[in-house]
């Protein structure tokens, strides 16, 4: 066997498991955000040293419209070099766990946003987008909390009202 074939074959201290070199990360970013801002190394600026050349990010839409598997390249100062190894639109039939077309009486001050796979279903207060709650597993059950909290403030108000 000559030196040359010696080099083409792989050696034990060249294998290792997966989980050893890289990560794999889920991200669901906000539903103004799309593929492209994803692919910026600036996007990732704010949590760049928590990523590492080799990790994997799998990026799913808020509304679930689209995905992509990325694969960090670099890390720097200014951000994350990512590629995109697979992804593209998902199918229009594509609907969020529990999605229902809320009742007119529910709608009003809020709505019900599925925030993916870590937040789940919130209540977001339309004023001024802020989360009131997050992580109920269907839509029924944050329209249900927020009847129940609405009923609160209303008695919270009148008790305060009456002398």
């Amino acid at each position: 066997m000559s030196s040359a074939e010696l080099f083409r074959k792989a050696s034990g201290d060249e294998l290792l498991l997966a989980e050893q070199v890289r990560r794999i990360f889920w991200h669901t970013p906000k539903a103004t955000v799309g593929l492209a801002d994803c692919l910026a190394p600036s996007y990732w600026s704010r949590i760049a040293q928590q990523l590492q050349p080799h990790d994997r990010i799998e990026v799913c839409a808020r509304d679930g419209a689209w995905f992509a598997e990325l694969l960090v390249r670099s890390v720097g100062p200014d951000g994350v070099v990512v590629m995109t190894l697979r992804g593209g639109n998902l199918p229009d039939n594509f609907t969020p766990p529990g999605l229902r077309k809320p009742d007119p009486a529910d709608v009003g001050e809020v709505e019900y946003v599925n925030a993916g796979p870590i937040l789940k279903w919130q209540v977001i207060r339309k004023a001024d987008q802020h989360a009131m709650k997050s992580g109920f597993a269907t839509q029924d059950a944050a329209m249900a909390w927020f009847r129940q909290y609405a009923e609160m403030v209303a008695r919270t108000s009148k008790e305060e009202s009456q002398p």
